[in-house]
């Protein structure tokens, strides 16, 4: 008798790990992909339109001789465009990693921070595609791989790229970048935040770009449940309008859905990930 309860215990907690995870499912296909790509293409539109301000209200300092005082003058002005009460409102709170300028030949003359910190200044970023075409007078923005300056990882980047004119000439430009890792940072924060309400809720969101997943702060043991990315790329190539799928940790059902943001960030997708309090 007691084992026969223990086993109808057994299937009745089977049965309802499986809807739960069928629920997170479904929030994730009709909800949650639909407000994680609103926030995403909203900010976009934000810093296209903060590096745009900055461009114009940078280009004076463009003209700046000799070239050390320029610089010099640029790295202090850049970093007022992201500072009350009289910097870029688009780019104040933003999870940019630097704000930079270039030559009319795209090398870095400086970025935001102080000149021992700097450690763009230099580069020259003209082959990066988002610059080049910036150079060429038309703004744009785009994913960009930074190549690592020490022992780590490369740094996968959105770069907004903005012309700065004088004359009707290109002088230089303005670059904005936002890391992946700080992008899904933000997009898990403003998630979890929109459904503060619901207690022992669980949700996260990662970027995929190229076969390698991006996040922050996330728990080492989602990571490593999570399909590898291979798995993930080789399974969004056969559903390319996205998917979703299941997951147990720790004996808790979860949940999660991969989707394509090509049309935003070419060869890029959100993995969106939730777990619902049994």
């Amino acid at each position: 008798m007691i084992v026969r309860i223990y086993l109808l215990a057994w299937v009745l907690l089977g049965v309802g790990c499986g809807k739960t995870a069928e629920r997170a499912e479904r929030q994730i296909r009709k909800t949650h992909v639909r407000e994680v790509r609103h926030w995403v293409e909203r900010n976009v539109v934000r810093h296209r339109k903060g590096v745009s301000l900055a461009a114009k209200r940078l280009a004076p300092g463009f003209l700046v001789e000799p070239a050390t005082t320029r610089s010099a003058q640029m790295r202090t002005a850049l970093r007022l465009m992201s500072q009350p009460p009289r910097g870029v409102s688009e780019l104040i709170a933003s999870p940019k990693s630097f704000l930079a300028a270039t030559d009319d030949k795209g090398v870095v003359m400086a970025r935001d921070v102080v000149p021992e910190q700097d450690r763009m200044q230099g580069q020259d970023l003209h082959t990066f595609e988002p610059v080049h075409e910036a150079l060429s007078g038309q703004a744009a923005e785009g994913v960009v791989v930074f190549p690592s300056l020490g022992q780590g990882e490369s740094s996968v980047s959105v770069i907004f790229a903005h012309p700065v004119f004088a004359d009707n000439h290109v002088v230089g430009t303005i670059l904005l970048g936002i890391p992946f890792w700080r992008l899904a940072q933000q997009l898990s924060q403003q998630l979890r935040l929109t459904y503060a309400s619901q207690t022992d809720l669980v949700l996260w969101v990662y970027l995929l770009h190229e076969g390698r997943l991006h996040h922050f702060g996330t728990p080492p043991e989602v990571d490593h449940a999570l399909p590898s990315p291979p798995k993930i790329t080789r399974t969004l190539a056969a559903h390319p309008g996205g998917y979703t799928a299941q997951m147990t940790l720790a004996n808790r059902p979860y949940a999660y859905g991969v989707y394509p943001l090509e049309d935003l960030f070419r060869g890029s997708s959100v993995i969106i990930v939730r777990s619902d309090p049994l």
